[in-house]
């Protein structure tokens, strides 16, 4: 009842970027609402020319990059890859591979929540040549917005990020 209602206001900041961050109960909640906007974000993004039709989805940990890759990317046709150390991307470094591995001049997608919210990591400006915020989601639980999450655009990748299997 807690996780799908809130029903006991666990939540005690409002601010913008944290709201949530204190409401374990919202740990899992929310990322079916993230996948059918993110669906629609990219879709107009891919029509208007804003991002390549080949855009891919990227995070720096497994967590929350696996859940971002089941109910958003790949909803969206995205495959997801992996950027950072082997002890943060787990798995991912060898999705990347089976993925095809990166290429130059890819445009990518980067999800982060009010509930972690963590900037783009500062590997991601070293790689591709812009990373803006492109769109915010609002995650509603009993009527309220519960946390937000954003959406970031990152173009042209100009270096290939290592492949921590290599190392």
């Amino acid at each position: 009842m807690q996780i799908n209602f809130g029903i006991i206001n666990l939540g005690k900041s409002s601010e913008y970027q944290h709201i949530g961050s204190d409401d374990p109960s919202l740990d899992m909640y929310g990322y079916k609402q993230v996948g059918v906007a993110f669906k629609n974000i990219v879709n107009e993004d891919v029509k208007t020319g804003e991002m390549g039709k080949s855009s891919i989805f990227v995070g720096s940990h497994w967590f929350p990059l696996a859940n971002y890759d089941y109910y958003a990317a790949t909803p969206a046709g995205l495959l997801s890859y992996g950027i950072g150390e082997l002890d943060d991307i787990h798995k991912y470094a060898w999705i990347n591979k089976i993925n095809g591995g990166f290429k130059l001049g890819m445009d990518a997608y980067y999800i982060t929540d009010s509930r972690l919210f963590h900037k783009p990591d500062q590997k991601f400006y070293d790689y591709f040549d812009t990373v803006t915020l492109s769109d915010t989601i609002n995650i509603y639980r009993g009527g309220k917005v519960a946390k937000r999450a954003f959406v970031y655009q990152m173009k042209n990748l100009h270096t290939i990020p290592p492949d921590v299997l290599q190392k």
